[in-house]
Order: structure tokens, then C-alpha cells, then sequence
């Protein structure tokens, strides 16, 4: 019988569960994967938030394909060299007793740890495909971590089979460590939306995360939002400075910030020190927060970094104007002055312009609306996991 026929295994290894892009990608794919597929899914930062790890409980609730979750001990964000050894001996111990076909990896960090632990391996046949969500030596970090960073990706490129990158500027970085092109596939993301709300009920949602100590009428004014963790790499605080520059400009703007992380007490520190804690929002994690994008005239992103972010795709989708950083993948997502206004990062003044601008013609906003909606019909979650498994099993195939 059909049902009798061996699993192909996989095992997904991510860094954190605190939710973000690269989790909703393992969630998307681990959860979206044909029904011979037996999959693991092995998440790091034990005293971190699990947000991945509750998604994927909830979902097999609801469906008779489990999904095995398992929650590393020593899998760390930061370098830790005495946890990072401990990582690999675990990964060791769980390649072992699973025996995945295909480990996907997940973050550089992943990346790194889950490559190592391949070495070890006696009489290896298991298949190692890493996913870059924005190569890690491009962030905004110290010199040494850059160096380091970027020397452990090229040392262990050769131990991958696959590696997917999510953007065009993500593949010539690959090229750089370098990785050979046969080993190197660009598939972007793909999305399937969530059910909207109306305008009207997505301000009144995000109304009752607005505080009573403050007294500017919001139903009256101009709505931007944007929805990032609190990281430095988003670029909130360029957001908070632009505001800042000429908040006269901008008087009749109402700012919603839609995330949570560790800059919080420095971002809350800025609205304090220009006064601008009755404009500026900051919400904290919303579920399911793409649903309210309805609520905003304009959105915003202002990264300093990013891999091929899924919240340019739900606001393309959402049709609303988009202003953002030109980063990562983004410009191969957004064309500049067709479906968005695309800006160098760190420049508070451009973005304060861009503000300026699109509140100043709505007829041209209405047209990078118009235009992002039609452009968004190339990023379908159909052709984006068709791809996916494909590249599973040609590897198969390929190493069989």
C-alpha cells in the first residue's frame, strides 16, 4: 500500500523560534511538504521565545502528518565557543538517531554548527541544503564577528549540497566565499494571504493598542505603520530620527510600529527625548499582524539589512504605497518610482522626504499601489514550495 512506502526524512535546524522570516519560512515549508515527506524540525535558543515551536503544535493538532519538534540545547544565537562545540555534538547525536536524507539549514549560525556536525558523521549519506536569510557578515556588527562570520560560511561551503539563496544580491555574495554555481538556487518566497480586515476594523484593532495617556485624535489622521522586530538591523530608530528632523512636517501622521525585541529601551528613549511619544507607537507583537495592514496610507521599511522580506509581499498585497531601504532582495522585488519609493539606508532625511512626497501626491501613490498589487502575482507560495521540493529531489536523484 501506498501509505506503507518509506518517508523521505527531512530535519529543518533554525537558530531561534522567535518569529520572523526565517521561522515562517521552516513553518511554511515543514508544514506545506508532501505526505511521503517525514519531517523534524529542530529549533536552538532554549531560553528564548518559541513562537515557531507553539505554530507547529497547534498545527499538528490539526492535521494526522505530525511533525516532530525538538528543542535544542546549546544551538545560541551569539558566538559562544563552549556552546557552539556542545551544538555539534548534539546535532551529531540527533543526525544519528534520526537519520534525516536531507538536514535544511536554516541562519548562518545553523548554518555553521549544522555543517561541522556533518563531519563527524561515519559513513554519511545525509544531504545538507542551508536557505540564506541575508548573509550575517552583512549586518551591522562588529568588525570581528563579520571576519568571523564570514570565514566559518566559507569554510564549511563545501560541506553543503544545496544552497538557496532568496535574491539576486544574496547569489553574487554566495559566488564571493565562494560556492560553486551548481550548488547555488535562487528561490524567492512565495505567500498565500491571510483574510484582511477592512480599513476601519484594522484601525480599530490597533486603536486599542493605543494609550489612554495620550491625547492626539488618531481616527483624524494620517496613518504609517510598519511591522519589524525591534533590531537594529531594521533601522526603526532612522524612522524615529527622520520624524524628529521636522515634526512639523509631519504633524497630522500618526506612526505604528508593529514588533518586539531587544531595542524596545533604546527606541522608547528616542520618542522620549523628541517628545514625539504621542505619534510614534510602539505595539508590541501582534498575531497574525499582516491582517491589519488596511489600517495604513503608507508603509514603511527602513532595514539596514535584509534577506527577501515577506512583509514587502503582504503589503504589495495588501495594496498599500510602500516606502523602504533599497537592501537585500528588496529592489528585486519593488521597481523605484513604479511600485515604491526605494531609498539608500541610514538616510533619515530621504526618508522623511519620501514621507513628504507621497502624502503630497496621491496620485502618484496610487499608481506605486496599483503597480505593487500586480507585481506581487510573480511570488505565488505555490510555485515557491514546487521549487522547494524539487531541488529535494534532484539532490536525491543526484546523490543516489
Amino acid at each position: 500500500m501506498e501509505n506503507d512506502a518509506p518517508k523521505h526524512k527531512i530535519l529543518y535546524v533554525i537558530t531561534q523560534g522567535e518569529w520572523g522570516g526565517a521561522q515562517r519560512y521552516v513553518f511554511d515549508l515543514a508544514t506545506n511538504l508532501p505526505p511521503e515527506f517525514e519531517v523534524t524540525v529542530a529549533v536552538g535558543e532554549p531560553k528564548g521565545k518559541r513562537d515557531l515551536q507553539n505554530k507547529l503544535t497547534m498545527n499538528n493538532e490539526q492535521v494526522t502528518n505530525k511533525i516532530k519538534i525538538v528543542q535544542l540545547k546549546y544551538l545560541v544565537r551569539k558566538i559562544s565557543p563552549q556552546n557552539d562545540i556542545r551544538a555539534v555534538r548534539e546535532l551529531i547525536k540527533l543526525y544519528t538517531d534520526f537519520k534525516p536524507r536531507i538536514v535544511h539549514l536554516n541562519s548562518s549560525k545553523a548554518s555553521i554548527v549544522g555543517s561541522f556536525a556533518k563531519m563527524f558523521i561515519v559513513n554519511c549519506s545525509l544531504l545538507i541544503v542551508y536557505t540564506v536569510h541575508g548573509w550575517v557578515f552583512n549586518e551591522s556588527i562588529t568588525w570581528w564577528r563579520r571576519h568571523v562570520y564570514f570565514w566559518l560560511e566559507k569554510i564549511t561551503a563545501h560541506l553543503k549540497d544545496a544552497v538557496i539563496v532568496l535574491s539576486q544580491a544574496d547569489y553574487k555574495q554566495a559566488q564571493r566565499l565562494p560556492i560553486a554555481p551548481k550548488k547555488i538556487t535562487l528561490i524567492s518566497h512565495g505567500i498565500k494571504m491571510e483574510g484582511l480586515f477592512s480599513p476601519q476594523a484594522a484601525r480599530a484593532e490597533l486603536m486599542t493598542y493605543y494609550s489612554t495617556k495620550q491625547k492626539t485624535n488618531c481616527a483624524t489622521s494620517r496613518w504609517v505603520g510598519t511591522i519589524a522586530n525591534y533590531y537594529p538591523t531594521k533601522g526603526l530608530d532612522l524612522l524615529i530620527e527622520a520624524i524628529a528632523q521636522r515634526p512639523n512636517d509631519l504633524r497630522d501622521t500618526q506612526f505604528w510600529l508593529i514588533g518586539e525585541g531587544p531595542e524596545r529601551k533604546h527606541l522608547t528613549k528616542l520618542l522620549v527625548n523628541y517628545n514625539l511619544e504621542d505619534r510614534i507607537h510602539l505595539t508590541g507583537t501582534i498575531p497574525q499582524a499582516s491582517r491589519l495592514l488596511p489600517a495604513f496610507d503608507v508603509f514603511v521599511l527602513p532595514s539596514r539589512k535584509e534577506g527577501f522580506p515577506y512583509v514587502i509581499l503582504e503589503t504589495m498585497a495588501a495594496g498599500v504605497p510602500i516606502i523602504s531601504t533599497s537592501v537585500g532582495g528588496i529592489p528585486e522585488i519593488l521597481e523605484d518610482k513604479k511600485s515604491g519609493l526605494l531609498l539608500a539606508p541610514e538616510d533619515p532625511t530621504a526618508l522623511r522626504n519620501a514621507l513628504t512626497f507621497i502624502f503630497s501626491h496621491p496620485i502618484e501613490a496610487q499608481k506605486l499601489r496599483d503597480n505593487a498589487q500586480k507585481r506581487f502575482n510573480f511570488f505565488t507560495f505555490d510555485t515557491f514550495l514546487k521549487q522547494t521540493t524539487s531541488l529535494y529531489y534532484s539532490l536525491r536523484e543526484r546523490c543516489s
